[in-house]
């Protein structure tokens, strides 16, 4: 799941490495014109537009509200379990045996 991925990325970002630079000119010793844009890790899709700028490291103190299809009711249900943000929700312990049983269920025959 997002959060958890989020957890495992965050230790090993750069900073500025989700930063979007289209016009990266590429640094192969040609004067041409090719320019390559930074490889980036687009999580838009999974955040609400608010948090799309934040770093991974950022993200792991966000609500969980912040995780695009959690409101902000949804984030009061988790609070009762304990979980207050991404970085809560990808180490509930719920969620954790939720992602083992479904790569689990993968290999059942």
């Amino acid at each position: 799941h997002l959060a958890r991925a989020i957890a495992t990325l965050q230790s090993v970002e750069e900073a500025g490495g989700r930063q979007v630079d289209d016009n990266n000119a590429a640094e192969d010793g040609d004067d041409d014109d090719d320019h390559v844009p930074y490889h980036v890790l687009n999580l838009n899709k999974g955040l609400d537009k608010a948090y799309e700028t934040w770093s991974l490291t950022e993200l792991m103190d966000a609500p969980v509200a912040a995780l695009q299809g959690l409101t902000d009711e949804a984030g009061e249900t988790w609070k009762h379990l304990g979980v207050k943000t991404i970085g809560d929700l990808a180490e509930c312990k719920y969620c954790l045996w939720a992602e083992a049983l479904q790569t689990a269920a993968k290999f059942e025959e």
